[in-house]
């Protein structure tokens, strides 16, 4: 009996260092559903679908747009409160199953 053995196909062409960058933070292990979430403020945001929460404890931690939950990446403003799970994936913690829970303050 013969086996035929197909090698994988190769991944797609990747055209940006950053679309390298977004693949590897986004090789992340799963969130468990009973993680303590923790809150943070929106500090920064790229328009190809990353940013920076920043927290109490030194070190803000990287999201992709793929970690939301309940919005999209163009909901998300500087300065919007957060909660989070903090997670881990190739490149150090990052945050996971992120949820807006207020709207930026506005000047009156």
């Amino acid at each position: 009996m013969s086996h035929s053995h197909t090698a994988p196909s190769a991944p797609p062409e990747i055209t940006s260092p950053l679309a390298v960058s977004a693949q590897q933070w986004t090789t992340a292990s799963s969130v468990d559903a009973t993680e303590e979430r923790r809150e943070g403020v929106i500090g920064h945001l790229a328009a190809d679908g990353w940013g920076f929460i920043g927290r109490t404890v030194p070190g803000d931690l990287y999201f992709y747009c793929r970690d939301l939950e309940g919005c999209s990446f163009p909901d998300l403003q500087v300065g919007q409160r957060v909660t989070f799970v903090e997670g881990q994936n190739a490149r150090g913690p990052c945050a996971r199953s992120i949820r807006i829970v207020s709207e930026v303050a506005r000047a009156a």
